[in-house]
């Protein structure tokens, strides 16, 4: 697999993953829909910088979402584009 392959694989499993755990209430299964969401992107065989980036970003995506003064919808657009953006220029210092 080529990595722009596993890039925007990753975007869109990001954008998928932020959405669910923006759109649930509680912490235990926001932290659970982070990890299976990182667990289904393995990049390489264990758990290498790449998913710790992955899960970070959305980590940040979802305390960007509760701290931003907007409306709830502008939040989680703003937290989501802001949780692709950290992902990507992430990846491109590894």
């Amino acid at each position: 697999m080529s990595l722009w392959s596993l890039v925007s694989f990753g975007n869109i499993l990001f954008l998928i993953a932020a959405i669910a755990a923006l759109s649930l209430r509680s912490p235990a299964l926001k932290v659970g829909v982070i990890i299976l969401s990182a667990l289904v992107i393995k990049f390489r065989p264990g758990f290498d910088t790449e998913n710790i980036l992955f899960m970070a970003s959305l980590f940040f995506a979802l305390i960007l979402n509760s701290v931003l003064p907007f409306r709830p919808r502008m939040n989680a657009v703003v937290a989501v584009v802001g949780g692709i953006a950290l992902l990507n220029i992430g990846l491109i210092f590894l």
